[in-house]
């Protein structure tokens, strides 16, 4: 339950940050979609699924590979901003999917 609410703010905070710590156009367009794509997968997506947190770790990803790819410039603080939070969405989706699958137990083939 923890882990949803993590991508919540994870979410909230993509769609905050672009107006605290303002950078470029298509950072700040980056920021705002996948904020809003994170915080319909935390808040949105019914638990019964289990792909919600292993799409936020992806979404995580984009984050870290969207930052290098157009560069802003400046003092690289807004730079480092959206590969954190990607770490963070990384590393929340590898927990939950990791814990996701060890209580599940072992499969036993039929």
């Amino acid at each position: 339950m923890w882990n949803t609410g993590l991508i919540v703010f994870f979410g909230i905070w993509l769609l905050l940050a672009p107006f605290l710590v303002p950078d470029g156009a298509p950072q700040t367009w980056n920021a705002l979609i996948v904020g809003v794509g994170v915080l319909l997968l935390g808040a949105v997506v019914p638990r019964a699924y289990s792909w919600d947190v292993f799409a936020a770790a992806v979404t995580g990803a984009w984050l870290c590979i969207s930052a290098f790819a157009s560069p802003t410039p400046g003092d690289g603080i807004p730079t480092w901003n959206s590969p954190l939070a990607g770490v963070l969405l990384i590393v929340t989706g590898a927990r939950a999917t990791a814990k996701t699958r060890t209580q599940a137990g072992p499969q036993l083939p039929l």
